[in-house]
């Protein structure tokens, strides 16, 4: 079923159906613990930047980690209000564990078992380990994933802008399926596509019957989109719009981690821009991620970059935020293309499933159908890369 009401830090009720149709994130918080300040400043900034775009937080405060929230709900409000200028919705104090689970928190965990980053259990209904949990529901109202007490602002914000840029788009909301969490996977993988998802809304007017998990039998699908290719996903663009790169749907398109300062720059980005200008009208893109995981050679902001790009290269390609390739932040976008395609052509990073990229400029070349095709390392090899567009153009 779905939930109708929470309390406030008022004392008021709150239909939770006020927040349908929005992307939310529900988190534990506590005013004296290691991870409060990091967790308000990152949560109030990420509030301020997405709630106009349709990101609610709703926080509730809990005393069952370390007595780390003993005070009144006024006392909390103060807190809040005063030292971290909170603007989204608190509410009164509830327990996430144990018999007197709050009815959000124990839907919460049934859906989402697994924490991102570590921390608590896994399997459904798994216990919270700690203060600010943080669980992302999407617009249809389905828990979708946690992360765990750390901030880890650039993961974060990813999912945001990736739930944000899902909305309004029911083919990707459809719950079922014999993948993921329901599809009799290792225990632990949650998944992120929503075929994996909760088959139980949590926030919305409407009584829904709590249909049994598919064990269909199939095996985790990780975090690939919901329909396995690129144009299920969505980026920020170097300007901090979210893009659905359903826009680059029925195009053959290169993917590839720049940076400014590398001995591979100045080769990469003059041959990727003399092959968008002569491809481009033929149905060629060239998406470019800026990444400062090797070598700090990308350290600028967006707007460094985008000036160095565009007057020392004259690039007009697309240019996306800064984003991270491997570890734990890994952008949805290089998670996909580095479990679908694991090996590079002509050396550079090791082979296998999600194997993690090796250097700035590997080039990911995608189909008109949104699955990776090729790849190719740091090295800018003209004629091999040109062999690959005209190939996949011509399909």
């Amino acid at each position: 079923r779905t939930l109708q009401s929470a309390v406030d830090i008022d004392g008021a009720v709150v239909p939770l159906s006020r927040y349908a149709g929005s992307v939310v994130i529900v988190v534990n918080v506590a005013s004296k613990c290691g991870f409060t300040d990091e967790n308000y400043v990152g949560l109030q900034a990420l509030y301020e930047k997405y709630h106009d775009k349709g990101l609610e937080i709703l926080a509730f405060p809990s005393n069952q980690f370390g007595q780390q929230e003993p005070g009144s709900e006024s006392e909390i409000k103060a807190f809040c209000s005063s030292k971290y200028h909170v603007s989204f919705p608190m509410f009164s104090k509830v327990d996430v564990n144990g018999p007197g689970t709050h009815p959000v928190f124990a839907l919460l965990k049934r859906g989402t078992p697994v924490a991102d980053g570590g921390g608590g259990n896994s399997g459904p209904g798994a216990d919270i380990a700690w203060n600010f949990f943080k669980f992302f529901v999407d617009a249809s109202g389905r828990p979708v994933r946690r992360f765990s007490q750390n901030y880890n602002a650039r993961a974060i914000e990813d999912e945001v802008v990736r739930l944000l840029a899902e909305r309004g788009a029911p083919a990707l909301n459809a719950a079922g399926g014999g993948s993921g969490m329901h599809g009799g996977g290792p225990a632990g993988t949650s998944g992120r596509s929503p075929a994996a998802l909760s088959p139980v809304p949590i926030i919305g007017n409407e009584q829904v019957e709590e249909k049994a998990p598919d064990d269909g039998g199939g095996g985790d699908t990780g975090n690939a989109p919901a329909l396995g290719s690129l144009f299920a996903l969505s980026a920020m663009d170097i300007d901090g719009n979210v893009v659905p790169l359903s826009r680059y749907a029925g195009k053959v398109v290169i993917v590839v981690n720049v940076a400014s300062a590398c001995g591979f720059t100045n080769e990469n980005y003059a041959g990727l821009q003399k092959t968008y200008e002569k491809y481009h009208d033929h149905g060629l893109e060239i998406l470019g991620f800026p990444c400062n995981q090797f070598g700090n050679q990308e350290a600028g902001s967006e707007a460094e970059i985008k000036e160095f790009c565009t007057s020392r290269y004259h690039v007009t390609f697309p240019m996306f935020s800064k984003v991270e390739v491997n570890g734990g932040g890994t952008h949805p976008v290089y998670e996909f293309l580095k479990r679908e395609l694991p090996v590079a052509e002509g050396g550079g990073g090791g082979s296998g499933p999600g194997r993690d990229l090796s250097w700035n400029f590997f080039k990911f070349f995608v189909n008109k159908r949104g699955r990776p095709i090729a790849l190719l390392p740091q090295s800018f090899d003209a004629a091999a890369v040109e062999q690959v567009v005209y190939r996949l153009l011509h399909e």
